[in-house]
């Protein structure tokens, strides 16, 4: 009798065990093809349900490349965001790679000429995920390149790494994380974007920064500017009256 209950607790675990092994190897066979969906590389569409809403918590999770655009359209259509939290919540492929590459248009501009400025103002928490293949070729004279154009007045980036290229005829602002910050602050970012233009204010993560704040940024990517001023490792070029602008515990390891 001894031996039947043995040998029964024993079948009862065996069975068990292989049940929680399927359930893991399902769960991660799920996991798996949940990543693979999020790393296809962007088309090029936009997500126009994104934005409509908040979730409950108040806050705004982009999760796929077609709703990172659409944030971006929505801040270059007049929307900055001011008091809102936006959150990145997974790996994001610009498809600056593709056999048809897709371009990139930087969340925020700066209309230098007519000067109209449409800015992100919130906060843009990237989680430390990566937003890889970021394709900008500025065919025309453009004030603002990076993962976004321009952002002022309180607005906050952070934890975001970003890889890339940016090339442009002529232009003026362009960062690996953003052109053109005013009154604003980024921290804990990393950027490998190439950057190659004929222009002006060209720094790794950030082309001009004016009464604003750069910590804990790295750059790797390289900057090649051709009849350019004001270019940087990690600013191009740093702005300031009637208060302090500041770069600090940040490095760069792109050449010039």
């Amino acid at each position: 009798m001894y031996i039947k209950k043995s040998l029964g607790c024993f079948l009862f675990v065996f069975i068990v065990s292989c049940f929680v092994l399927l359930l893991q190897t399902t769960n991660s066979v799920n996991n798996v093809k949940a990543s693979e969906e999020i790393q296809l590389a962007w088309s090029g569409e936009l997500d126009l349900s994104w934005g409509m809403v908040s979730d409950e918590d108040g806050i705004y999770r982009i999760y796929t490349p077609a709703q990172l655009a659409q944030f971006a359209d929505i801040v270059n259509n007049g929307t900055d965001f001011s008091g809102k939290v936006i959150r990145l919540c997974s790996n994001i492929d610009l498809g600056g790679e593709n056999e048809t590459p897709c371009e990139w248009t930087p969340i925020g501009n700066y209309d230098n000429i007519n000067k109209i400025m449409k800015a992100f103002c919130g906060t843009f928490d990237g989680g430390n995920y990566l937003v890889s293949n970021i394709y900008i070729n500025n065919t025309n004279y453009l004030y603002g390149s990076g993962l976004f154009g321009a952002i002022q007045t309180g607005g906050i980036v952070k934890n975001i790494n970003v890889e890339g290229v940016i090339s442009g005829a002529k232009s003026t602002y362009l960062g690996g994380i953003v052109g053109y910050i005013s009154e604003s602050c980024i921290d804990n970012c990393s950027s490998d974007i190439t950057i190659k233009a004929i222009g002006s204010h060209c720094g790794g993560i950030v082309g001009e920064a004016y009464h604003s704040v750069v910590k804990n940024c790295v750059n790797y990517g390289n900057i090649v500017i051709n009849n350019g001023i004001d270019v940087g490792g990690i600013a191009g070029c740093i702005k300031a009256t009637t208060k302090l602008s500041v770069i600090f515990n940040c490095c760069n390891y792109g050449y010039i």
